[in-house]
């Protein structure tokens, strides 16, 4: 794949890197964006990888890979400091959006590094799985918020008591939310009440 990749013009790559991080459906202007191209070479970048076979597009005008694996293998051959600033033009572009993809915006702010807007998209998406009855996409989201974004002791409390805990299906899971709890009980940052 990336033998055959390597081979396109650096437009049309920069199109599949787009691609790659967007992982699902993005328009011509998305893939422009996070590939900061310029509209004409966007256009002729995502036309040769149209014509490449490594992409395809639907009758709404979106794009896609041909296959899932592919897509993984150009995401994974994009260095880590790239990568971030490809999430971030992704978030970036999608907040524009309306009504803007929350869970989609969580991801690519998560990837890029930017812990507030992260946890501000992450917890919008918690919110709406938990009103549409999605407790295991709304404990995964606020799971991850609360081990892995170095929020305020305060935060981590108001979060963890929207953590439905029937969902807990995963013992490690559970135990290291028990361990990010725990370090924070010494805390004085936390109130008496938290």
């Amino acid at each position: 794949v990336l033998e055959r990749a390597g081979r396109l013009s650096s437009q049309a790559q920069a199109v599949l890197r787009s691609a790659a991080v967007l992982a699902g459906d993005g328009d011509e202007a998305l893939l422009s964006t996070v590939g900061a191209l310029p509209a004409g070479q966007a256009r002729a970048g995502l036309a040769e990888a149209l014509r490449s076979g490594l992409l395809r597009e639907d009758t709404r005008g979106l794009v896609s890979f041909r296959h899932a694996l592919v897509g993984q293998a150009v995401y994974d051959a994009v260095a880590g400091p790239d990568r971030r600033e490809l999430h971030l033009r992704a978030g970036r572009g999608l907040e524009r959006r309306s009504p803007p993809p929350i869970a989609r915006l969580a991801r690519h702010f998560r990837e890029a590094g930017e812990i507030v807007r992260w946890a501000v998209y992450a917890e919008q998406a918690a919110d709406l799985a938990l009103a549409s009855g999605d407790e295991i996409t709304a404990q995964n989201l606020l799971h991850d918020l609360v081990v892995n974004a170095g929020l305020s002791p305060s935060t981590v409390a108001r979060l963890v008591k929207k953590i439905p805990s029937a969902s807990f299906i995963d013992a490690e899971r559970q135990a290291s939310l028990t361990r990010t709890l725990g370090s924070l009980l010494g805390s004085p940052a936390l109130g008496p009440e938290e």
